[in-house]
């Protein structure tokens, strides 16, 4: 289901006879931007996806922007067409404050008061979502 699957990972597959390795296909190499390497010639994963889906690239003055802010989250219904205007306008950290990416990993460091006890947690994950569930988890076992 293209809607719902992460496109980076379908297209991958698709092109898989023609990757260089396994290790290059969404690899996030600057910015957090997934990016794909085909023929020795890297794109970005956002990009395949819209043009895998709607058969082109977008026109010039418009940009495909990842509403959520995530730039690994190359679902389809998270891609849109802007001008670089408009993208320049969702820009920003989506992450919460208590959240860092340190080289390839999302950080999360939280300490609290609970019953009078100061608690520390600090978890790595590979994705924002992954490190959420981290977090959700230990805050609701303190419930």
């Amino acid at each position: 289901n293209y809607e719902t699957a992460d496109i980076s990972l379908v297209i991958a597959d698709l092109l898989s006879n023609r990757r260089e390795t396994k290790e290059d296909v969404g690899k996030d190499i600057t910015n957090n931007y997934k990016q794909i390497v085909i023929d020795g010639k890297t794109y970005g994963a956002h990009r395949l996806a819209w043009l895998y889906v709607y058969g082109s690239l977008p026109p010039k003055g418009m940009v495909i922007d990842h509403i959520n802010r995530f730039k690994d989250d190359n679902r389809i219904e998270n891609l849109r067409l802007v001008t670089h205007s408009e993208n320049l306008k969702n820009a920003g950290s989506p992450l919460p404050p208590y959240v860092s990416i340190e080289g390839n990993k999302y950080v999360a460091k939280l300490e609290i008061k609970h019953n009078g006890e100061n608690l520390k947690l600090r978890a790595e994950c590979d994705t924002f979502y992954e490190v959420s569930g981290v977090v959700a988890s230990w805050l609701y076992e303190l419930c």
